[in-house]
Order: structure tokens, then sequence, then C-alpha cells
């Protein structure tokens, strides 16, 4: 590239990098909250605003800021 031609070179704009995510198990969540897991069971299978989770090969994982959030929703 000649150099008259760097002049129209736009620099690229580094993106954020995403937080990494960090998932716990229900047992976890149980520990957080100061509940048992039948609580975080009933919370998980809510109609109305269910706790958030994934199910990983049968295992339900908790993302821990989704997990906060929710909280946060649900704190009277």
């Amino acid at each position: 590239m000649k150099i008259s031609q760097m002049e129209r070179v736009v620099p690229l704009v580094q993106k954020k990098q995403p937080k990494e995510r960090v998932w716990k198990k229900a047992k976890d969540i149980a520990e957080y909250f100061g509940v048992s897991l039948a609580t975080i069971s009933k919370w998980t299978n809510s109609k109305n605003d269910p706790l958030p989770s994934r199910r990983v090969r049968g295992v339900l994982q908790y993302d821990f800021e989704l997990v906060k959030e929710w909280e946060e929703r649900n704190t009277n």
C-alpha cells in the first residue's frame, strides 16, 4: 500500500470483550439465597418470571448475573 493510500485507511475500533458468564448449579443458587433445592426448583418452574436457567446434559445451570438481576426484580 502506498503512503498516499494510507490516509484513507480507517482504524479498526476494538469491541469490548463480553464478560465471561459464571454458571452455577442449583445447589450453589440455593446456598446463595439460603433456601432449599425444592424452593429453587419451584422458582425455576414458575409460570410468572421464572428463575433464569438452562439445561445442559440434564443438569440445570444458572447464569449468576441473570440470577442477581432476577433477585432485584423479585425482592419486595
